[in-house]
């Protein structure tokens, strides 16, 4: 297998379950100010440049810490072979506590979601307008 689809691969498979983007899509209605419109467009643009950024920097760091025949024979384990190089057994062991917390970001941020289109659908069946 070539070096750059041990890359790919994990990456296309993220960008297919990270729900944030419509949790962020979903709390849009809750910008105040004078132009809501410039407001999320630049946060928009500020936070795709932040996240496209620190998603090279951590394919860096990987290629960086671990050996090209690990990631080739590894299969979808090279975040763990990170924590195994940079921070021992420790980080390994540590390494599905951040997988089950992150985990739980996700819920979170799902609940709260959830929580506003709620209130919203409820004032709307109320017969009040609702932003």
């Amino acid at each position: 297998m070539l070096l750059g689809w041990s890359h790919v691969i994990p990456q296309v498979k993220t960008n297919y379950t990270f729900i944030g983007w419509h949790n962020a899509f979903n709390v849009l209605g809750e910008i105040r100010g004078n132009d809501p419109v410039r407001i999320a467009r630049k946060a928009g643009q500020i936070s795709l440049s932040l996240i496209s950024a620190l998603f090279l920097f951590i394919n860096i760091a990987y290629v960086a810490a671990v050996p090209r025949e690990d990631i080739q024979n590894s299969g979808q384990l090279i975040a763990l072979l990170f924590f195994r190089n940079v921070f021992g057994e420790t980080g390994a062991k540590a390494f599905p506590l951040m997988v089950a917390l992150s985990c739980l970001g996700n819920i979170v941020s799902k609940l709260t979601t959830q929580h506003i289109q709620k209130t919203y659908i409820s004032i709307d069946c109320c017969g009040t307008f609702s932003a």
